[in-house]
């Protein structure tokens, strides 16, 4: 998904060449990884990357199996892409839960902790754009929160999307309201539940530590929301 970028047409001929080969060199190693358990499907998959990427060996069932070259693992970069992705999941999750169309764009304020955290976001901004529909990015470790806005954190930074625009304040605060409440109820219900001491005498230890689990999950839920919520005041 990340190398459609660096195949459009505004990509130069050396950065689509570049990425063709990063693709067909991974699909045939993994090809090579899945054979002993698909042998069949990963040969005639080796066999068509071959005429476009030339290996030596004339099958896979002959081919050496892919071994790790540590030498060529930049631990930085590799976390890097990896915080990436994540902050564009978080992204597309909010997105989700603002029912955005895919088409819109949106603006993200990013209160981040780390300079190399801001450089991440102008780097790649393209990737922000292409599968969050991103339009504008505010990074910097004084960022402050829009109001009124949706957020995630991801590691030790704030990713927030404004709502001004996108959606009607009080709609939102509304359906925030009622999804409060669900999770009042069903906190309230769990908490009568460890309340009660013949419950937590008489059920199986796992079951009285499943609806603790409960209960910490619904508090978080409940605080999360109430938040959400002093956003609209």
């Amino acid at each position: 998904e990340l190398s459609k970028d660096r195949l459009s047409d505004d990509a130069s001929h050396q950065e689509k060449l570049t990425a063709k080969y990063v693709l067909l060199d991974v699909m045939q190693a993994g090809m090579r990884l899945l054979h002993p358990i698909m042998p069949f499907i990963s040969e005639e998959i080796w066999q068509s990357v071959k005429e476009q990427f030339p290996m030596e060996d004339e099958a896979l069932i002959i081919a050496d199996f892919p071994v790790a070259d540590d030498e060529l693992i930049d631990k930085d970069i590799a976390d890097g892409m990896k915080f990436v992705q994540e902050s564009i999941t978080a992204i597309r999750n909010l997105r989700k839960q603002l029912n955005l169309s895919p088409a819109l764009g949106v603006k993200i304020y990013v209160r981040t902790a780390e300079d190399a955290q801001n450089k991440l976001f102008e780097d790649y901004a393209g990737y922000f754009a292409r599968l969050a529909r991103v339009e504008e990015i505010h990074s910097g470790k004084d960022t402050e929160k829009p109001k009124p806005a949706v957020s995630a954190v991801v590691r030790n930074i704030e990713i927030f999307i404004p709502l001004a625009g996108l959606i009607d304040p009080e709609i939102e605060k509304a359906r925030l309201m009622k999804q409060l409440e669900r999770h009042e109820k069903e906190l309230m219900s769990v908490q009568r539940k460890l309340n009660n001491p013949k419950f937590v005498e008489n059920a199986k230890p796992e079951i009285v530590a499943r609806e603790r689990e409960r209960e910490e999950e619904n508090k978080i839920k409940v605080e999360l929301v109430k938040a959400q919520i002093a956003d609209f005041d």
